[in-house]
């Protein structure tokens, strides 16, 4: 359903020059989706949880950097419905409804008190939004649910 065509996203290379946060294996083994074990759910288990053969969410969703793996609003929305699946109908999204998307994202968000970083408008009208800008905004919404 989401595709993104990101370049080889090595040191931010996204083909277009501009460096939006991508990074390549640097080799800490902290890279997302390596988690060592041969799976990408993050248990260090083997089970794989999250390469989308089995349902999840991950199936529709290519992160690659903090710019346009995020424009359409759909990994914001799997990170959300992750802690509040009750606000966000996920396997009901569609990547070509970017707005719709990013509304039920900033509004689940705030419904819990994590205030939007990032503007509408800056989201809807580019596919390449500031890198920084949508890292700060997961950092909040991390920083609220697992700390």
């Amino acid at each position: 359903m989401c595709s993104h065509d990101v370049g080889d996203g090595i040191n931010g290379d996204d083909s277009d020059g501009n460096d939006d946060g991508g990074g390549g294996d640097d080799g800490d083994d902290n890279d997302v989706g390596d988690d060592g074990d041969g799976g990408s759910d993050g248990n260090n288990d083997g089970s794989d949880d999250g390469d989308g053969s089995d349902g999840t969410l991950s199936a529709n969703i290519d992160i690659t950097n903090f710019s346009s793996s995020w424009s359409d609003g759909l990994a914001l929305c799997a990170l959300l419905h992750t802690y509040l699946p009750a606000h966000i109908p996920y396997q009901e999204l569609n990547s070509q409804e970017k707005k719709r998307n990013l509304l039920l994202a900033f509004e689940a968000a705030e419904s819990v008190g994590i205030k939007p970083s990032l503007e509408l408008s800056e989201m809807l009208y580019t596919d390449r939004p500031d890198w920084q800008s949508v890292m700060q905004y997961v950092v909040q919404i991390y920083k609220y649910f697992e700390t």
